[in-house]
């Protein structure tokens, strides 16, 4: 009974939570699952039973779809305004305390002989965030 808890229930909870950090961490589904499946696979070698063996591949098809839905689900956030709440990034410049960190205001003066459409003094305000995308 408790043989039948640990694989259906246990070790897939676990390899769920483990793959969701190594793909915040390496952001590469393939590594993920390549990591997963070796670790399995030393732990099934070290027990000597292929019943097993069967197991080990199907968590390691688990890790990869866990890997690639939390990859598509952080992108979805990323694009969207609440990313920074999950810690996948995002392009939200209202932080939760009303200061503004992440705003960078970059003025640009343009020299005398650029035509200046906007401003007739040549200076150019963007206030926006940067932020390096992956």
């Amino acid at each position: 009974m408790t043989t039948n808890l640990l694989i259906f229930f246990a070790i897939p909870l676990a390899i769920i939570i483990i793959s969701i950090a190594l793909q915040k961490v390496l952001r590469n589904p393939f590594l993920v699952a390549a990591i997963i499946f070796s670790i399995l696979l030393v732990i099934v070698l070290a027990l000597l039973d292929p019943l097993y063996l069967i197991a080990v591949v199907a968590y390691t098809v688990l890790s990869y779809i866990t890997a690639v839905l939390t990859c598509l689900f952080c992108r979805l956030l990323r694009n969207s305004n609440i990313g920074d709440c999950m810690g996948c990034g995002g392009n939200n410049n209202n932080n939760n305390n009303g200061n503004e960190e992440n705003e960078t205001q970059v003025v640009a003066t343009l020299s005398e002989g650029t035509n200046n459409q906007f401003n007739t003094n040549g200076t150019t305000y963007y206030t926006g965030c940067y932020r390096r995308r992956r």
